[in-house]
């Protein structure tokens, strides 16, 4: 994930947790904010609460988190900003569920492109 994919500023995050919109499922929360001007890419950010656990826990977490966002950016729609906020089911599973997760609030949020 390129630098310039990533929100790091706390007016970034800010910004899409007041105007954005919100879903989740078990492990995850989503929220997203569709930007006029960014056609081209997604911003992400990851949020891992204290409450998940140690700060090997956290980044673990947030690892994982961006490890499947990375394998499946290509398959998202562009022009957003996304925040994907761990819940505390989450820790200590496998990549595959965390990948699993991922895909399923993106499709429910409608971020999936549509295949042709």
């Amino acid at each position: 994930m390129q630098k310039d994919s990533r929100l790091t500023s706390p007016h970034d995050f800010h910004e899409v947790f007041q105007r954005g919109l919100t879903t989740s499922n078990r492990y995850l929360v989503l929220r997203y904010l569709r930007k006029e001007n960014s056609e081209n890419r997604n911003r992400v950010g990851f949020s891992v609460s204290a409450n998940l656990g140690s700060a090997v826990d956290r980044n673990r977490t947030k690892r994982l988190l961006r490890e499947a966002y990375r394998k499946n950016e290509g398959s998202l729609k562009k022009g957003y900003d996304l925040v994907f906020i761990a819940r505390k089911p989450l820790k200590g599973k496998p990549r595959r569920e965390a990948e699993e997760a991922l895909l399923s609030i993106s499709t429910k949020a409608a971020l999936i492109k549509e295949e042709r």
